[in-house]
């Protein structure tokens, strides 16, 4: 026995390998972002990523208008709502990213441990964490990130739970997690619904008593859950909200599974995450049929059979969520499109992948040099991937080469895993996370031009907001942006408008250029029961020219003030002009 087994053989060995393995992932993306610094930035395309970010900076303001719900989503907003107005952008976008990809990482790193083994689980997490996929989850400031860090803990609390003999704290854990997820976003309920059937990858010691276990874990999830909502229930009262407040959330949600929600048009081809979902959907169908007949037709003794549940439950937990999924999503609803929600399967997808590289026997024999070889080659051709642009007309080619690459890794690994050559797999499967590029959310870093355009657009915001919010006006103002440059667009949307603004500044009717066509005329409608106007375009006198518009509406107008904004190459400005009335 060499003293790296010897070492990792025992219980803090094996804690410090692990801890070594995340503070590695998370140094990588740290590296990653300052050789690409367009990660982590917000999406130039989206409204939900802008709101946001505004929230984080004049929350009260905007909970107060009580006109959306994004505001009580807490689990994500905490506590950068109260940070952000304190410190610089920087540090808080810095701080978001550090904190997400850690929990996420740890989260993985802890339940793949326990179920495949060290090695194993070093593999699986290098080889999530530090894809461009999950980097692309961090590069926006939608939901996503703070779904995949409790997704992803909750996996190893209901793990932990089934492992450890202190099962109440962990039931306990797994319960107030599961609210965490729910409370982030409705929509992770999809995503999640099926990860407590781990906790029956019981020790075997522990499977004679499994009917008081289970009910333990279901009585401590349950406490754990309703405390969750306890204490995010009195947080929102004490904010003048009412105690229940998820009512109209899950009604909205009603309404998309009745409608649809427009899921109808998606693009199967153009949505990277597919690939990655169908690829596990027959990976983990194969290893469960795999599982079950040897469990099954070849009568395998108890021992045996208990031995092979840390496989069968994350793979069966892999193939029912991803064929719930696939077949919700042919159904017609939306929960892929645009890559919203999708990401937030993420971890359970590369659980399965633990699962199918657990069954590799050269894998649990590879010696620790080599194992330390592997990874340091996966980490170089990520990094090469993390700062490697495209252009939109290479999607198509990107995709077939994942379809190509997830098959190779499930032709691999179910026909050599047995053997030696086993570990040839794991080349199909670093090359469908390197060419898995995200293609909506978060995609801006890898696109080529868009990536500075996303970051200068945020830092253009955060400007304006700081801007505005130094005016004291404790009021959500109008907005009247020239659209025909896409990038004064993220002002509004961070205060939570879509489209419902005026758009084609110095018109006051609806132009033709750019993305003009999309907003709203300048009208006295408009502006009713707003006492401030926010005027945003490029170039500069925009107040004298704003008020002289506002005259010919027959609206009398203050200019507060103008400023610039513009980050890097964007020349924006802003101004903001007090309402005062009708022109006699």
């Amino acid at each position: 026995m060499t003293w790296a087994r010897a070492f990792v053989q025992g219980r803090r060995g094996l804690t410090l390998v692990a801890g070594a393995i995340v503070v590695t992932c998370v140094l990588f993306g740290q590296l990653a972002r300052v050789l690409n610094g367009n990660i982590g930035y917000a999406d130039s395309r989206s409204c939900d990523s802008w709101y946001f970010l505004g929230l984080q900076f004049d929350f009260k303001m905007l909970y107060d208008t009580h006109l959306f719900y994004q505001p009580v989503r807490f689990p994500a907003l905490l506590p950068w709502l109260y940070l952000g107005p304190s410190i610089s952008y920087g540090v808080l976008n810095a701080a978001k990213f550090l904190t997400y990809f850690t929990l996420t990482c740890a989260g993985f790193m802890w339940f793949s441990t326990r179920l495949y083994g060290i090695r194993v689980a070093i593999l699986a997490t290098v080889i999530f964490c530090c894809s461009t996929s999950f980097l692309g989850v961090l590069s926006h400031d939608y939901l996503t990130g703070a779904g995949l860090a409790w997704i992803s803990l909750f996996l190893g609390a209901t793990v932990e739970a089934a492992r450890s003999r202190h099962i109440v704290p962990w039931s306990v854990a797994s319960g107030f997690l599961f609210g965490l997820c729910i409370y982030t976003h409705l929509p992770t309920i999809l995503f999640v619904w099926a990860i407590p059937l781990l906790f029956f990858a019981l020790r075997p010691q522990d499977a004679s008593h499994i009917a008081v276990r289970v009910a333990i874990y279901a009585l401590g999830a349950l406490a754990g859950f309703a405390s969750v909502s306890i204490v995010l229930g009195l947080y929102n009262k004490s904010l003048g909200g009412r105690f229940y407040y998820l009512g109209q959330q899950i009604r909205v949600a009603r309404t998309y599974v009745a409608t649809g929600g427009g899921g109808s048009n998606f693009p199967w081809r153009g949505e990277s995450i597919v690939a990655i979902i169908f690829t596990m959907f027959v990976g983990s169908g194969l290893l469960l049929a795999q599982v079950l007949w040897g469990e099954v037709l070849r009568r395998r003794r108890k021992q045996e059979r208990l031995a092979q549940s840390d496989v069968l439950y994350p793979a069966l937990v892999c193939f029912v969520t991803s064929a719930f999924v696939l077949a919700y999503q042919a159904s017609g609803r939306f929960i892929l499109d645009a890559n919203v929600y999708g990401p937030w399967i993420y971890p359970v997808l590369f659980a399965g992948v633990g699962a199918i590289l657990s069954q590799v026997v050269a894998l649990r024999a590879m010696s620790w040099r080599t194992l330390a070889g592997v990874v340091v080659v996966i980490l170089g051709v990520f990094l090469v991937a993390a700062t490697t642009t495209r252009t939109p007309a290479s999607d198509h080619s990107l995709f077939n080469a994942m379809l190509v690459s997830g098959l190779a890794f499930l032709v691999v690994f179910f026909l050599l895993g047995r053997t030696r050559w086993g570990v040839v797999g794991l080349i199909p499967l670093t090359c469908l996370m390197v060419f898995s590029f995200p293609t909506t959310y978060g995609s801006s870093p890898w696109y080529v031009g868009q990536g500075s355009q996303s970051k200068d657009m945020t830092l253009e915001a955060v400007k304006a907001l700081k801007i505005y919010n130094s005016l004291n006006t404790g009021e959500r103002p109008a907005f009247w942006v020239g659209a025909s440059e896409l990038e004064v667009i993220s002002v509004p949307r961070s205060l939570m408008y879509c489209s419902n603004f005026a758009g084609s500044f110095p018109s006051t009717s609806v132009g033709k250029v750019g993305f003009e066509p999309a907003f709203l005329p300048l009208t006295a409608s408009a502006l009713e029961g707003h006492k401030f106007l926010v005027v945003v375009a490029t170039g500069s006198g925009l107040g004298q020219t704003a008020a002289t518009a506002l005259r010919g509406l027959g609206i009398r107008s203050t200019i507060l003030g103008e400023w610039p904004i513009g980050s890097g190459n964007l020349m924006t400005s802003m101004a903001v002009l007090r309402i005062e009335s009708p022109k006699p």
